[in-house]
């Protein structure tokens, strides 16, 4: 999908960025196909994050956030002194499935887009 996405001849999002004067040729520009491969990292995790946080918002009991809004505690208040706190165990555990999957999951998306190019740019040591 992404490579179909960012193909320099035929590519959507190639077109688009032509028509503001982007010349993209990620398989030509070493800076454009690293933001390549973090853009399509970031889309792939990004929805598994997002679930986990989502998760972890809805497992804080209801009371605590009544009782700091009672305290007198305003919204920001609230997220910074009950809810972010609570959240840190459900954090930790993204930051190291995310960390994983950075050193250890990346092969596909660099080997489908790039192939390691241009000039051994993006290779792995995988």
């Amino acid at each position: 999908l992404w490579v179909f996405m960012f193909s320099p001849s035929l590519g959507v999002v190639s077109y688009a960025l032509g028509t503001f004067g982007i010349d993209w040729n990620h398989l030509l520009n070493s800076g454009q196909a690293m933001a390549l491969i973090v853009m399509a990292s970031v889309w792939k995790q990004i929805s598994y994050n997002f679930l986990f946080f989502l998760a972890g918002l809805q497992s804080i009991p209801k009371s605590l956030i009544e009782a700091a809004a009672i305290d007198g505690a305003g919204p920001w208040r609230r997220f910074w002194s009950v809810q972010f706190p609570l959240l840190s165990p459900t954090t930790f555990f993204l930051l190291v499935i995310n960390v994983v999957y950075a050193f250890f999951d990346t092969f596909a998306i660099v080997d489908a887009a790039t192939q390691g190019g241009p000039g051994k740019d993006t290779a792995i040591l995988v």
